[in-house]
């Protein structure tokens, strides 16, 4: 069984998807149950994004800089002098504009741009799944699974995040596979708000962390090989 084409949906937060391979025209469908969460997901993409641009793009190699200049201008006869230049601002002044940048860098600068892209060019949220799972996969993170027979016509994948599902089917897991859904167990968290100085309040929130995958057979599959990866 294959699917030609791309399919995306219309938002990066996690949603159930369900694949039917009987249905030619509209194979594939994404539903949220959970919308709300967008800009929060968006905002913390770009967020990490612009960690890792400053911290290792930018910072990084000034401060290897400095402390190569450090070690030499230690030495006795270091070729590096420290010049002496009468500051145009007050320590004081620079320090509060330090805080001003990292006030601008970090905590308006990311929700600015999650706001722009969400109103202005919905066009660009097919890329954040993927930048997702760039940004928060490591080599621990993805699992597999590798299923030869079945003694079902369905196979599940228990509990995963959702970040990332890839498979590959192979014999009779290829020729009966009729379905492929994705979606959230049906639990409910209870949030607690407030605690010290305000009065503790909880909320009860969707599932949208822990799903589970379900592979759906016409038959019980016996020959050949499904492989899923999963994170």
């Amino acid at each position: 069984m294959h699917l030609k084409g791309k399919y995306n949906g219309i938002s990066p937060v996690n949603a159930r998807v369900s694949i039917n391979y009987k249905n030619k025209e509209d194979p594939v469908r994404f539903e949220y149950i959970n919308p709300d969460k967008e800009n929060k997901v968006i905002f913390s993409t770009l967020f990490m994004i612009w960690i890792e641009i400053t911290l290792k793009i930018i910072l990084f190699p000034i401060a290897l800089i400095f402390l190569v200049y450090l070690i030499f201008s230690a030495l006795p006869s270091s070729p590096f002098t420290l010049p002496v230049i009468k500051p145009a601002f007050s320590s004081e002044s620079i320090r509060y504009l330090f805080y001003l940048l990292i006030i601008l860098n970090y905590f308006l600068l990311p929700p600015l741009l999650a706001f722009l892209i969400t109103k202005s060019n919905r066009k660009l949220l097919k890329y954040f799944p993927k930048l997702n799972y760039y940004l928060h996969r490591t080599e621990d993170d993805e699992f597999f699974a590798d299923f030869t027979s079945s003694e079902s016509k369905i196979i599940e994948i228990p509990l995963f995040h959702n970040v990332k599902m890839d498979y590959k089917a192979e014999g009779d897991f290829s020729k009966y596979l009729e379905k492929v859904h994705i979606i959230e167990h049906p639990f409910r968290f209870k949030r607690v708000k407030g605690g010290f100085f305000r009065k503790r309040r909880y909320s009860e929130e969707l599932n949208d962390e822990l799903w589970k995958s379900q592979f759906i057979f016409s038959e019980i599959p016996k020959k050949g090989r499904l492989r899923v990866w999963f994170m």
